[in-house]
């Protein structure tokens, strides 16, 4: 769980200052819509290591656009979510508590162990968090275009 954490915090961290960010989930949102990867029920764990095949594809693959980022955010979340009903439902509520503590306490240790990926923004909005009103945030990123 705290590998999949982590890898939603990295490839949030790269698109969570661009200037499209909303349109950008829209985006993300409808192409994951189409790509039409259904989470398996309990009772289909012949599927599980399809889905996870997928999902791990797509957020272990390192993105280098800002779609597949979101894109990567989205697998994660889904294989998260798939641990949470098969792997945890039947533990009791300490247990799952214990592990959700584990899975964040792993991923935090990721954060904190390095610099954050900030480099990987476009020059013109590496520091847009810091904008004044009177500074240009510089061209919109296009959604496919790479972060280098």
């Amino acid at each position: 769980m705290g590998e999949y954490l982590w890898l939603m915090e990295k490839y949030s961290d790269k698109v969570r200052y661009l200037p499209n960010v909303s349109e950008l989930y829209a985006s993300a949102t409808e192409e994951w819509t189409m790509l039409g990867l259904a989470k398996p029920s309990r009772a289909e764990a012949a599927r599980r290591g399809e889905y996870f095949k997928v999902c791990d594809a797509m957020c272990k693959g390192n993105p280098s656009i800002p779609l597949q980022c979101v894109l990567a955010v989205f697998a994660a979340w889904g294989a998260l979510q798939l641990i949470s009903d098969h792997d945890t439902f039947y533990l009791s509520e300490d247990d799952q508590c214990a592990i959700r503590k584990a899975a964040n306490e792993y991923m935090m240790e990721r954060i904190n162990s390095k610099e954050p990926d900030r480099n990987l923004l476009p020059p013109h909005i590496q520091n847009v968090i810091y904008l004044d009103e009177n500074q240009d945030a510089g061209p919109k990123i296009e959604l496919g275009q790479p972060f280098n």
